[in-house]
């Protein structure tokens, strides 16, 4: 997809005051009627005011449509635009595409997010003078339980190099879209959009695309304020519930060759290293996937392990990612014969 050069309104900001400055909020929906009010009460209720929330109504089949022109209906911030169910990216596209703000925000239609959750990562964007900022956030059940949080301890400043290392380090501020403030000439000025053709991972490709032009660099804030809601029908969590794999998770694959080829315009060898070793955790990750619902996917078994092979002393040798001896015995076992520990979990 291109994007065709388009007219977008202009506003009257004065650059010396933070609250004039519009941020479009971006919202993909899809079938989650039952998650959507917490997520547009959250949003309507931001103590920064200055925002237009753009729904983006996927071709929902349940009542999605009917709660988001409710609350257009009684906010005139919020524009609600309907269409065919193409996937999450063309419907972010969607978004993009007739955002008016400065900064742009993305959040899923299952999640929330805290009053201030807007305001502080304008405030961060102006005080630090980068270019991308990233909050920590909570995994969390439907009724609020908490899995588990991710956060920096200290809020943080990184370079451009710096900020596409920590993207690719797995206990980092990762490739999430939705826990980050954007700048909204960077994505018009650079073409930055959500490619289309992943279904897995193509948010990390868009931030690192976006890093790639963020000469300003990013700054991760220690502000716990995204809530990531565990969705019972999303898709990684099928995998459980069904006990079946999901072959869009092999997109991951497509998505690293991807950005691979951006990181080799870099001619950065750190950068590099820290990518490859990445590699190895993401075949990783999918391989877990398949293991939950395998049922004989030999072929897709063995590529994983052929690149499992391929990756792992990029890996070993790379410090910036955790390394405990549970983790690497799993790992041996899995670079011998993955089918070994299948059958280990299946036993537990």
């Amino acid at each position: 997809m291109t994007f065709m050069p388009r007219r977008y309104v202009k506003f009257d900001i004065d650059n010396s005051d933070v609250m004039d400055k519009i941020v479009s909020i971006i919202v993909p929906v899809y079938n989650v009627a039952i998650y959507h009010p917490k997520c547009l009460d959250s949003l309507v209720s931001q103590t920064f005011r200055n925002i237009e929330i753009i729904l983006v109504n996927d071709g929902s089949t349940d009542s999605s449509g009917l709660v988001c022109k409710e609350y257009a209906a009684k906010d005139t911030r919020i524009t609600y635009i309907e269409k065919a169910n193409e996937g999450v990216s063309r419907a972010r596209n969607y978004g993009l595409m007739n955002a008016k703000g400065e900064y742009i925000s993305f959040i899923d239609a299952d999640d929330y997010v805290d009053k201030d959750f807007i305001r502080t990562m304008v405030e961060a964007m102006e005080e630090n003078g980068c270019d991308l900022i990233c909050c920590g956030c909570n995994r969390e059940t439907a009724d609020g339980r908490l899995l588990w949080q991710r956060k920096a301890e200290t809020t943080t400043r990184y370079g451009k190099k710096q900020a596409i290392q920590e993207l690719f380090t797995p206990t980092s501020y990762v490739g999430w879209p939705w826990n980050k403030l954007y700048k909204a000439s960077i994505i018009r000025e650079n073409n930055i959009y959500f490619k289309e053709d992943l279904r897995y991972c193509e948010d990390e490709v868009f931030v690192l695309e976006y890093l790639l032009h963020a000469s300003q660099g990013a700054c991760y804030i220690h502000n716990v304020l995204y809530h990531y809601v565990e969705n019972m029908m999303s898709a990684n969590l099928k995998i459980v519930t069904e006990r079946k794999f999901d072959f869009r998770c092999l997109d991951r694959q497509k998505a690293d060759e991807v950005s691979y080829l951006l990181v080799k315009q870099l001619g950065d060898k750190e950068i590099m290293d820290t990518f490859l070793a990445r590699r190895f955790t993401s075949n990783m990750a999918t391989l877990e996937k398949l293991m939950v619902g395998y049922n004989n996917e030999y072929d897709i078994l063995v590529r994983l392990r052929a690149n499992l092979r391929k990756y792992y002393l990029k890996y070993l040798l790379n410090k910036r990612f955790d390394k405990s001896i549970r983790q690497e015995i799993k790992h041996v076992i899995c670079l011998i014969n993955p089918i070994i520990y299948i059958k280990i979990k299946s036993k537990r």
